[in-house]
C-alpha cells in the first residue's frame, strides 16, 4: 500500500476495540500515525482530511439508551459529514439494521424493523451516503483481544476458564456471523483504497452455531458443555459474495485460529 496514502486520514473512534486494531494496522502498513478521534483526543482536525474511517458508535440496545445513541451514532456522524464533505469516509456500520428478517440477506436487502441501536446506525448512514465518496461496510460480531466481554465468547471462555464448564442456551443452534477485529481492519483498508461506493458486508462464507462455538472453546480449554434453559434469539443468515468479489477479499483468520489467539491474550490478562 502506498506509504503516503494515509498520511490525510482521520479514526474515529480510535480507542475502541476494532479502532485500536485498524490503528495498529494503518502504523504497520503505511509507517504513518493517522489523526484520531476519541474520548482522548476530542477535537477534530480543521482541514487537511481527506479519508475518515467512521468507527465511533455507543452499543446500546433499550428505548432508554435513545438519546445517547442519537448523540453518539447520529450527531457525530452528521457534524464529520458537515465538516469535511470533500472527504472519503468508509464507515463502520453493523447488520443490526437489517433487524430480524428471514432468508439470505446480502449487500442490496432492505433494512428491518431494528432496535433502538440498528436505527440509530441506520440514521447515521443516511448521513453517510449524502457524501460523494462513501463506503458503508455493515458488519456482524466482531472479535479479537479486548472486545466487550459481555459478548458470548467472553462468556464462554470465563465459564470454560474459572467453571471448567459451557453453559449454552437451548440446543445451541442459534447460527451467528463472526469476524475477527484484525480482518475488519484489512477490509476497511481495501475498501478504502478500493474507491469503490456503496454497501459492503463484513463477514466470511460460513456461520457458525453456539453450540459449534462452544465446542471449540472447550478443545481449546478442556472445558465441558451443559446445555440450560431455552434459546429464541433469532439467527441470520448472509451472502456476502458480492463484496468479496468486488474487493477480491476473505478473511484470514479462521474462527478457532481466532479463538486460540484470543484465550492467550486472556490467560495474559490475568497473569
Amino acid at each position: 500500500m502506498d506509504s503516503g496514502f494515509f498520511s490525510d486520514t482521520l479514526v474515529t473512534g480510535a480507542s475502541g476495540f476494532l479502532g485500536r486494531c485498524l490503528r495498529e494496522f494503518l502504523v504497520s502498513d503505511s509507517g504513518i500515525n493517522p489523526n484520531l478521534f476519541d474520548l482522548d483526543h476530542t477535537v477534530l482536525p480543521d482541514s487537511g482530511i481527506s479519508n475518515i474511517f467512521h468507527l465511533a458508535a455507543l452499543v446500546a440496545y433499550g428505548i432508554g439508551d435513545s438519546k445517547s445513541l442519537f448523540e453518539s451514532n447520529v450527531q457525530l456522524t452528521e457534524k464529520l459529514v458537515s465538516k469535511y464533505p470533500n472527504a472519503r469516509m468508509v464507515f463502520a456500520s453493523s447488520v443490526s439494521v437489517y433487524g430480524q428478517q428471514p432468508g439470505v440477506l446480502n449487500e442490496t436487502s432492505f433494512p428491518g424493523n431494528s432496535a433502538p441501536y440498528g436505527l440509530s446506525k441506520l440514521w447515521a448512514e443516511q448521513w453517510v451516503s449524502s457524501l460523494n465518496d462513501y463506503a458503508i461496510l455493515r458488519f456482524p460480531s466482531l472479535y479479537g483481544p479486548g472486545m466487550n466481554p459481555n459478548t458470548i465468547i467472553p462468556r464462554f471462555f470465563s465459564q470454560a476458564m474459572n467453571l471448567g464448564l459451557i453453559e449454552v442456551w437451548g440446543d445451541g443452534s442459534r447460527q451467528q456471523f463472526y469476524l475477527h477485529a484484525s480482518d475488519a481492519s484489512t477490509l476497511m483498508t481495501c475498501l478504502m483504497d478500493s474507491g469503490k461506493k456503496g454497501v459492503f458486508l463484513g463477514m466470511g462464507e460460513k456461520s457458525f452455531s453456539n453450540l459449534e462455538l462452544a465446542e471449540m472453546i472447550a478443545r481449546i480449554t478442556g472445558a465441558e458443555i451443559k446445555h440450560v434453559g431455552e434459546d429464541n434469539s433469532h439467527s441470520m443468515k448472509f451472502n456476502n459474495s458480492h463484496t468479496r468479489k468486488e474487493l477480491g477479499w476473505s478473511p484470514a483468520i479462521e474462527l478457532e485460529e481466532g479463538l486460540h489467539q484470543y484465550f492467550t491474550w486472556k490467560k495474559g490478562q490475568l497473569s
